[in-house]
């Protein structure tokens, strides 16, 4: 009996889903397609773990490519929304090239309005550092002998600041020798990150170039019945965490921003650098705050300590309004979390992965926040047909 040959595929459609039908086709070997290798479902999954396991085990030894991978990706993110837009309206190639320029011309401009201001206090505050120092030590000086007086502190507390003193200037010395040997290690880490840089940019890029093509190739591997919920999981996906970033990214500038303006009206120096700093440290979340406001408080303190009560007033205000306007407004429902889960994936993960882990902590809970909706609208617990139910023991 002779068996009918396959049907030729379907050539319906736009002529990019004909090229993705193409490219899932076996491949044909001379004039016949290949032989299957038919494996147990065991065998399958044993191999698909081992290759795991292969695939996580060269990741731990090689983190750059995780940091390429998760900045590629948070790049390509960021950018998403705008690409959508002007997507609607020309081809998607060409959105791309508009919003990178227009990308690029933003921190362009950025960069000459706040760069020379900044680079200008970064070398008033080197050439100053000696005096704060100077006047930091005679003053605690001072309120040490005024305490020992008082009989508050022991009476050899002078000669214990001296001996503090002369160990810090001990273990300063014993690091100048390293940092000198360092040098070739420093250029070898300016190349490292000049290649991460690029690669961060190549995978934005291609993401950008290429998410729908991916996320047909995503969604193509799984059952037919399953595509329209995969489309909504990477949809929500996406707009969950370039939600995030871009809010995240406002509320440092705005932050920065007001930091920087209250502390030039209240007299304190270097308050653009202060303001670059509190922008920075905004990246943590809760501790991010006060660790912004520390170097502020203690330059204010070296001048007048009513200084030091406006600007614990002026950061104060500030995070009341980050927490209770800003980031309500800006970031909407990105994470929709409570805080205190916030507080402890942040230690938790700040514990095992260090400052790198503080900074992906809030961005992997918005990411399991959409996947726990995800399943919870789908997953079905399967009741136990009749019959089927064990025996109850007399």
């Amino acid at each position: 009996m002779t068996t009918a040959p396959d049907p030729p595929p379907s050539d319906s459609g736009s002529p990019e889903e004909q090229r993705e039908r193409a490219e899932e086709r076996p491949a044909l070997v001379g004039d016949r397609r290949p032989t299957p290798i038919d494996v147990s479902r065991r065998t399958a999954y044993i191999g698909a773990a081992v290759i795991t396991g292969l695939i996580i085990f060269a990741l731990w030894l090689v983190p750059n490519v995780v940091t390429i991978a998760i900045g590629g990706a948070a790049f390509a993110l960021l950018l998403s929304y705008p690409v959508r837009v002007l997507d609607n309206y020309m081809p998607r190639q060409l959105a791309v090239l508009l919003t990178i320029l227009g990308a690029v011309g933003v921190l362009a401009i950025a960069g000459m309005i706040v760069v020379p201001p900044i680079a200008t206090q970064v070398t008033e505050f080197v050439e100053d550092l000696p005096g704060i120092v100077t006047d930091a030590e005679e003053r605690l000086r001072a309120e040490a002998l005024r305490l020992e007086e008082e009989g508050l502190l022991p009476a050899d507390t002078e000669q214990r600041i001296g001996d503090l003193e002369a160990e810090l200037g001990n273990r300063a010395g014993q690091s100048i020798e390293p940092l000198v040997t360092g040098v070739l290690g420093r250029i070898t880490s300016i190349l490292g990150l000049f290649i991460t840089l690029f690669g961060i940019l190549f995978v934005g890029i291609t993401l950008l170039l290429d998410a729908d093509r991916l996320r047909r190739k995503v969604t193509a591997a799984f059952p037919e019945r399953y595509h329209d919920d995969l489309d909504q999981l990477w949809t929500d996906l996406g707009t969950s965490m370039s939600r995030y970033l871009g809010g995240l990214i406002a509320i440092m500038i705005v932050q920065g921003v007001l930091v920087a303006i209250g502390l030039f009206f209240l007299g304190i120096p270097y308050a653009v650098l202060l303001g670059l700093w509190v922008s920075i440290t905004a990246i943590i979340p809760y501790v991010g705050a006060w660790l912004g406001a520390g170097p502020a408080i203690i330059l204010a303190l070296l001048g007048d300590p009513w200084d030091a009560v406006w600007v614990i007033l002026l950061y104060f205000a500030v995070n009341i309004l980050e927490g209770n306007f800003l980031t309500p407004r800006i970031q909407g429902d990105a994470v929709r979390v409570h805080p205190i889960l916030v507080l402890l994936t942040v230690v938790a993960v700040g514990s095992l992965f260090g400052l790198l882990g503080v900074v992906l902590a809030v961005p992997m809970l918005a990411v399991g926040r959409v996947f726990f909706d995800f399943f919870r609208a789908r997953v079905r617990i399967t009741p136990t047909e009749p019959g089927t139910e064990r025996p109850r023991q007399a």
